[in-house]
């Protein structure tokens, strides 16, 4: 599993946190986890996560009056963040020889 995290300051500003990703492949659909302001941490499957394909994601986070904004900020550049997972999957083979 991969594990993200988003601290949100101050926490009491923001009640829930969404987390969109799916990989880079654009066929793919995107899929969400929702997780409370106050600890927003996710478990994306590791099913969900191959060599193949990057991993793009970013975040909406929720006000306790229903509006909220998104991370990154779409306004401000690139509206996604990528994780280059063919590096991780060589760091992981890498940490199972040792």
């Amino acid at each position: 599993d991969l594990k993200l995290r988003l601290r949100v300051h101050p926490a009491s500003v923001a009640r829930l946190v969404r987390l969109y990703y799916r990989p880079l492949n654009t066929l793919e659909k995107f899929r969400m986890l929702e997780a409370p302001a106050k600890h927003a941490v996710f478990k994306i499957p590791a099913k969900d996560v191959t060599p193949e394909w990057d991993l793009l994601y970013y975040f909406e986070v929720l006000n306790k009056d229903g509006s909220g904004w998104f991370s990154p900020d779409p306004d401000v550049g690139t509206p996604y963040y990528v994780l280059t997972v063919r590096a991780l999957a060589r760091k992981r083979s890498a940490d199972r020889r040792r």
